[in-house]
């Protein structure tokens, strides 16, 4: 039997959504502010990589990756440089980076975060909600799995609110309170 959410429910998500907002979490890039300036593909595949912030900080979600992981993945994707700046969009982008999966250390939330980063200096950005590490975990509240989610399979709360930038970032952000949510489930989910 199919279900819908119930009113309670969606105002419970909706507020989610303002709080999100309202809140100090990201713009529609989550990575403008905390970038230093890249001049070149090189330079934006060493920044990123390196994971470092304008104050030359260790930025939080690999503050625990070895500096050998991270030159490994460097010297992978410096080798790629040619076809990082012929992506045409984030999608072939990602898949880019996500080559570097092979090298021990290297997971999907690194990937992510990296094409990210190089994403910013080209000027791509994520048109799907790419999941790993927590917003899998947020996006198991309403039921949906596997890499990559279109924004449009989430409830309209989120989906005509946010870009699929601050979608990633809000099911990671709020993944215990979706949870709570109990939102009803789609079939075959």
């Amino acid at each position: 039997m199919l279900q819908f959410p119930s009113q309670h429910q969606i105002e419970r998500l909706s507020a989610l959504v303002g709080r999100y907002l309202k809140g100090p979490y990201c713009g529609p890039n989550c990575f403008d502010e905390e970038l230093p300036f890249m001049d070149g593909i090189a330079d934006s595949v060493r920044i990123a990589c390196a994971s470092l912030s304008v104050s030359n900080r260790r930025l939080s979600h690999q503050r625990r990756i070895p500096h050998a992981v991270l030159g490994n993945m460097t010297l992978a994707l410096l080798a790629q440089k040619a076809r990082l700046g012929a992506a045409g969009n984030f999608d072939e982008l990602h898949a880019i980076v996500d080559e570097c999966r092979v090298i021990h250390g290297v997971g999907p939330l690194l990937v992510y975060d990296v094409a990210s980063r190089i994403g910013n200096f080209l000027g791509l950005e994520p048109t799907y909600v790419y999941l790993h590490s927590g917003t899998a975990k947020g996006a198991r509240a309403f039921g949906l799995g596997g890499d990559k989610i279109d924004i449009s399979q989430l409830p309209e709360a989120i989906s005509m609110k946010l870009t699929a930038v601050q979608t990633e970032d809000f099911l990671c952000i709020f993944k215990a309170e979706l949870r709570a949510l109990n939102w009803p489930l789609v079939e075959g989910h």
